[in-house]
């Protein structure tokens, strides 16, 4: 924030205006710190597995108890100032994210706080493995950062391929970003940069004005579009033709019903099909204005350019699920509870998307399928509260089994409604930069209650949701998630 101090009165309107348009200038050139932006060269040479970057990272928050991320494989050859003064670094034993490593430049004579200069620039440089499709390796997962003969793929958060800004406060990753770059990959042939589109190599360049996750694919890729929307794909994906049917549309629909679901329109949607070295492994992820499907064969196109949901239950939830994510960009930045919400949250709007489209049946058979990875296991049958769940299950049967159970949960106590305002609220809390942590849902949980609580069960006073109990529900009746709420499970 910019504070300007101008003579109270004038004698010439003429000074009036000069005055107004030298503000207008300052405030143009000196925005008001909050996103981040990313500017400078990154060099990718794939047959080597090498990146090299001198990427500059300005206009973050000047907070001193903060941090610079950069993925674990890369190594710093230097740290610059704004003013081109080389900065002395120090890396941390621990990093508070994924496969990065966290940096702080130490302030003389301080143990409190670090030096935080307006702007910082990395030169760096990292070899990865490089993988070929005839190993077909027995899993493919080589990290966040992944080379193979056909090219790197990365994600946009996970990875720190750019410099990142953390701050501990709240707990927060500052992965949305404006971006200037310029990608040089000698063997490329197309390179594509969430947030933007897709462009021609060896050498291209890249910038937005939309915060976006800044998730890279480079390669021996081709691209198509059709009615605004683009596909990226492979060489072994292109045995189908693209085209955009209705499947697309009853995704966006199903879920923007739901969710409160703003993505932007300054580029078109994209879709990617990339390949896996391991025929018996596919997944997905979503970033910013982007949905990637990694796999042996195709199974986006086929969905996207049907008219007809039969036989595609399995794709529409996972669709709407992605797509959910796209909905909620800041629940990927910060909070102790920030993933295990995320993923939650979109797969329960997948859950119930799909009883929607597909009716009763499917859904019960995919929420018991859930609650049968539970009840299998005998040292997590009997966990049925948040707070057990977060300390005695790991990452995955939190974020995609018992979250969305406990979701459930609350659909089945209080509504769809209550449910629903929930999710959003948080969800709005997170966009505003707000940390996701139990505190914080317990607060919106107990503010929607106390508004609702005139139309419930009088002898119900739940105050958190980590009161709630996850009961366990008959696979074998008829109906497991009835359309009236019941008030029950409450400890």
């Amino acid at each position: 924030m910019y504070n300007f101090v101008l003579p109270l009165k004038f004698k010439k309107m003429k000074m009036i205006k000069t005055a107004f348009i030298v503000v207008l200038i300052c405030l143009i050139c000196f925005p008001a710190r909050g996103v981040p932006t990313i500017r400078g060269t990154l060099t990718i040479d794939i047959s080597e597995g090498i990146i090299t970057g001198d990427i500059t990272l300005e206009n973050f928050e000047l907070d001193g108890n903060s941090a610079y991320l950069l993925n674990h494989g890369l190594n710093i050859k230097e740290v610059r100032d704004g003013s081109g003064v080389r900065l002395a670094y120090k890396r941390l034993q621990e990093s508070p994210r994924y496969e990065s490593s966290a940096y702080v430049i130490p302030t003389a004579g301080t143990q409190s706080s670090n030096y935080v200069p307006s702007s910082i620039s990395f030169l760096y440089t990292g070899k990865f493995p490089v993988y070929v499709s005839s190993e077909q390796a027995a899993k493919d997962w080589k990290g966040n950062i992944a080379f193979n003969d056909s090219g790197l793929r990365t994600d946009g958060l996970q990875s720190a391929l750019f410099p990142t800004f953390f701050t501990y406060k709240n707990d927060k990753v500052h992965n949305l970003v404006t971006y200037d770059l310029t990608i040089d990959c000698p063997s490329c042939s197309l390179i594509y940069i969430a947030g933007d589109i897709e462009r021609s190599g060896p050498k291209a360049k890249f910038k937005t004005t939309h915060p976006s996750s800044p998730m890279l694919v480079a390669g021996s890729y081709k691209s198509s579009a059709y009615q605004g929307t683009h596909i990226i794909e492979s060489s072994q994906h292109r045995d189908t033709h693209f085209s955009i049917g209705t499947n697309w549309t009853d995704v966006i629909d199903s879920t923007k019903s739901l969710l409160s679901c703003d993505i932007g329109s300054e580029v078109p949607f994209m879709f990617l099909e990339l390949e896996s070295l391991d025929r018996r492994r596919s997944w997905m992820w979503a970033s910013t204005n982007a949905i990637v499907s990694v796999g042996n064969k195709s199974t986006l196109k086929p969905f996207l350019s049907g008219n007809n949901l039969d036989n595609y239950v399995d794709d529409f939830s996972f669709l709407v699920h992605e797509y959910s994510h796209l909905c909620m960009p800041g629940l990927s930045q910060g909070g102790s509870l920030s993933l295990l919400v995320n993923e939650s949250i979109a797969e329960y709007i997948s859950l119930i998307s799909t009883g929607e489209k597909f009716g009763q049946a499917a859904l019960d058979n995919k929420v018991c399928e859930l609650q049968q990875s539970l009840a299998e296991n005998p040292t997590t049958s009997n966990i049925h509260t948040l707070k057990h769940a977060m300390t005695s299950l790991d990452q995955y049967s939190q974020r995609y089994i018992f979250g969305p159970l406990l979701l459930l949960q609350v659909e089945r106590t209080y509504g769809r409604d209550f449910t629903l305002n929930f999710i959003n609220q948080v969800i709005a809390k997170s966009n505003e930069g707000v940390a996701i942590d139990i505190a914080l849902l317990n607060s919106v949980f107990k503010v929607i209650n106390k508004k609702l609580s005139d139309s419930k069960d009088p002898n119900v006073h739940l105050t958190s949701i980590d009161q709630l109990v996850v009961t366990h529900i008959d696979c074998n009746s008829n109906e497991l998630m009835g359309s009236d709420p019941i008030v029950n499970g409450i400890q």
